[in-house]
C-alpha cells in the first residue's frame, strides 16, 4: 500500500505556504519554476533534469527537487512511486518521502527529508563494503548480473571479518531488492554524492534513474 494512501489528510505538506503554487505547474516553462525558486531557496545541486533546494519545514532542513526538463520530470515520477511504495520504504536504505506534486502527471517536484553529505570511507565503515563499487557488484552478483569485480566476498571477509561480511551481505540484499523489485538502475550508487547519512544511517538519496527512464531519455541522448 501507498504510504500516502495510509496518511491522506494528516501530513499532507504541499510546496512552502508562501510560494505560488501556480509557477510550478506544467503551463509554466522550466526556467520560470527553477528562477523561481532560486530566488527564494538555496540551491543545494544541480543534475541533467532537476535541481535541488533547501527547504525550512516543521523546523528542520528538506529538499525539493524541481525538474527542469521532461526527463526531469520522468524521474519525480520515478523516484515518488518507489518512495511511497510501502515495501521499498522498509528496506530501509533511501531517503524518507514527504510529499510530491499530486495534481499533475508527471509531478513538477518531489519533497523529502534532507540526508547530510558524507564521503565513501565512511559509507563503507558503516556498510563494510571497502568502495562502493564492491557493493553495487555484489548487489549485480544477487541478481544475476555479470559485474567487473565478481565475487568480493573474499576481499570483504579480510577486511572486515565474518561479522563485516554479513552486514555487506546485509546491505547488498537491501540494493538488489530495490532494484529487483523497482527496476532501479544502481550504476551510479557507486559514488558517494548519490547516499547521504539520514538519522546515522546509509541512504541512497535519488532512486529516479530507473531502467524504463534510462531507456526512454539517455539511450536516444541528452
Amino acid at each position: 500500500m501507498k504510504i500516502r494512501e495510509l496518511l491522506e489528510g494528516i501530513t499532507e505538506a504541499p510546496l512552502p505556504a508562501d510560494w505560488d503554487k501556480q509557477v510550478f505547474t506544467p503551463n509554466t516553462s522550466y526556467k520560470k519554476r527553477i528562477d523561481y525558486a532560486v530566488a527564494r531557496a538555496q540551491k543545494l545541486g544541480k543534475g541533467s533534469s532537476r535541481s535541488a533546494f533547501d527547504i525550512n519545514f516543521d523546523g528542520r532542513a528538506t529538499v525539493l527537487k524541481v525538474a527542469h526538463n521532461a526527463k526531469g520530470m520522468a524521474q519525480n515520477e520515478a523516484e515518488a512511486d518507489i518512495l511511497d511504495d510501502g515495501y521499498a520504504s522498509q528496506l530501509g536504505i533511501m531517503i524518507p518521502l514527504i510529499d510530491y506534486d499530486t495534481e499533475h502527471t508527471p509531478p513538477v517536484w518531489i519533497h523529502t527529508e534532507k540526508a547530510l553529505k558524507t564521503t565513501e570511507k565512511q559509507l563503507c565503515n558503516i556498510m563494510k563494503c571497502g568502495k562502493l563499487a564492491y557493493l553495487i557488484d555484489a548487489a549485480n552478483n544477487m541478481l544475476g548480473k555479470r559485474t567487473f569485480y565478481g565475487n568480493v566476498d573474499k576481499t570483504i571477509l579480510q577486511l572486515y571479518g565474518e561479522d563485516g561480511l554479513e552486514i555487506f551481505h546485509d546491505y547488498a540484499q537491501r540494493l538488489a531488492d530495490l532494484s529487483g523489485s523497482f527496476d532501479v538502475n544502481l550504476s551510479d550508487f557507486d559514488r558517494a554524492a548519490n547516499w547521504g547519512l539520514y538519522q546515522g544511517q546509509p541512504v541512497v538519496i535519488d532512486v529516479g534513474f530507473t531502467d524504463d527512464v534510462h531507456k526512454q531519455y539517455y539511450n536516444r541522448g541528452r
